[in-house]
């Protein structure tokens, strides 16, 4: 037996007339039968004959090489549209087989965009003889329903972040429109350097050959996240580190908080008052929308109101004179302490949610072990909401750390050139100019992709989690796929 792995050759000696017992044997384990010719020359002359012809058939393969090349560079688009219109052939035959057929008739099921007129179509299609039958899904249906979203033109760029997370279902509310609204003010909170975002708008916007490697939704966001970058950042942010108009949240950070805060704390009642309660008017669940959705709001009103009493919370940082009445924390969240009207608005927000709360968690309660650790959840959500509002803080970190990074990169560029002088100073400009926009287009990739990911987490985890299941699957309508062909009307 000779070579390695799973084809060996085998050399057998057998007595000629046994070679038919032996054949038998042989194919029963799968051995193959190497016929080797009878060649009346020695073995010498026929491997070098051997050898002329591999050499022959070398030469015939490269020259089919070169020739196919050839006819791929003349031809390929030609054998492109060919391939492309069997494909499509291909597709449509295999749809027939889900057809159902009589000698007279066929029936095609399937589902259409709500608003989608067949009636022409069908008619063009099969001369007027055809009868349409449209149903809405019915509740055992809703998972089964594909999902197409349908938004504005700048809302639908955005459609992006949300089917990365998961389609919503059927009976659910499509988050793409909020998302277009917040998406791009956290971005610009997270990035906040006004000159950062300009910059970043125009390499998105430019249509560059490396911007043209992420898709166009994405460098749409982009720009108008970078519009927004501008704006935000030359308010607080600053330009290429330099200081910004109004707030420098390296100075004093602690507005910038309140800001952060105050949005995260609206944020996630537009999660639970708006886009919670829609869904539950879609699938007309009233139940869970009195007792669950509505106290929830009521009790984040309530809660963080009181808590910014006792904190003597003050907007006069973003121009407004107005102070939460001050109380400390015991009297704040005591029923029975006398309080100004604010406060006393804020505690019945707070107690009629809970109460509200607590008895939804046992009406809805299956079973005595929910109904007892109910309410005990109710109350102990506060606990998350804190934690929710809290994570919002990390747009003033992420907007610090820009301008730190910004002033960073221009202090140590100020700090190498001040001592040189003429002519040293000349020749050293220009080279440390490029350096300095090289370092900042650097932090501007870094930041952007921090800010990114922190905006797409405080919505996919603290905005999502609010209302949203998602786990829809994407409509894919049956039609021919073309790119190098075109079907002329008649």
């Amino acid at each position: 037996m000779f070579g390695k792995g799973e084809r060996r050759i085998l050399i057998a000696a057998y007595r000629a007339r046994d070679q038919q017992k032996l054949l038998p044997m042989l194919y029963r384990f799968e051995i193959e039968l190497l016929e080797i010719p009878r060649i009346p020359r020695t073995p010498r002359k026929a491997i070098q004959e051997l050898e002329k012809q591999l050499e022959g058939l070398a030469k015939e393969r490269a020259d089919f090489e070169i020739e196919r090349k050839k006819l791929a560079k003349a031809e390929a688009r030609e054998v492109s549209k060919l391939l492309e219109l069997l494909e499509i052939q291909m597709e449509r035959l295999g749809c027939a087989g889900l057809f159902g057929f009589t000698d007279a008739t066929v029936v095609i099921e399937g589902w259409v965009p709500e608003k989608a007129d067949l009636d022409p179509i069908l008619s063009a299609a099969t001369n007027g003889r055809h009868i349409i039958r449209i149903y809405k899904p019915q509740k055992v249906e809703v998972e089964a329903v594909p999902i197409q979203l349908e938004n504005p033109k700048g809302v639908g760029d955005f459609e992006l972040i949300t089917e990365m997370y998961g389609l919503p279902k059927y009976d659910e509310v499509d988050p793409t429109p909020f998302l277009a609204f917040t998406f791009p003010l956290f971005f610009a909170i997270c990035l906040s350097d006004a000159g950062y975002g300009l910059l970043l708008g125009l390499f998105m916007g430019s249509g560059i050959w490396f911007a043209k490697a992420f898709p166009r939704s994405l460098r749409r966001m982009m720009v108008v996240g970078a519009a927004c970058t501008v704006v935000i950042g030359a308010l607080i942010g600053g330009w290429f580190g330099f200081a910004p108009l109004w707030i420098n949240p390296m100075e004093n950070p602690i507005p910038i908080l309140k800001l952060a805060v105050f949005i995260g704390i609206l944020h996630i009642i537009v999660g639970f008052g708006v886009a919670a309660a829609l869904k539950d008017f879609f699938r007309r669940d009233w139940r869970n929308l009195i007792l669950n959705h509505i106290p929830r709001v009521l009790v984040v009103i309530g809660f963080f109101g009181l808590s910014f009493c006792a904190l003597g919370v003050s907007l006069s940082d973003f121009g407004i004179d107005f102070t939460f009445s001050k109380m400390n924390l015991f009297e704040a969240f005591n029923p029975l302490a006398l309080a100004p009207v604010m406060v006393v608005a804020f505690r019945i927000l707070l107690y009629v949610g809970l109460g509200i709360g607590i008895t939804g968690a046992v009406l809805m309660a299956k079973g005595l072990r929910e109904r007892l650790s109910g309410p005990i959840n109710v109350v102990y959500g506060i606990t998350g909401l804190v934690a929710d509002a809290a994570s919002y803080s990390r747009l003033m970190a992420l907007g610090i750390a820009t301008g730190i990074i910004a002033y960073a990169i221009n202090y140590i560029g100020g700090w190498l050139y001040e001592p040189l002088s003429p002519p040293l100073s000349y020749i050293v400009l220009v080279p440390l100019l490029i350096a300095l926009f090289a370092a900042h287009c650097f932090n501007i990739f870094i930041q952007s992709l921090g800010a990114f990911i922190h905006t797409m987490r405080l919505h996919y985890v603290e905005f999502f989690g609010k209302f949203y299941e998602g786990g829809g699957e994407k409509f894919t309508p049956f039609k021919a796929k073309r790119m190098f062909t075109k079907v002329k009307r008649r």
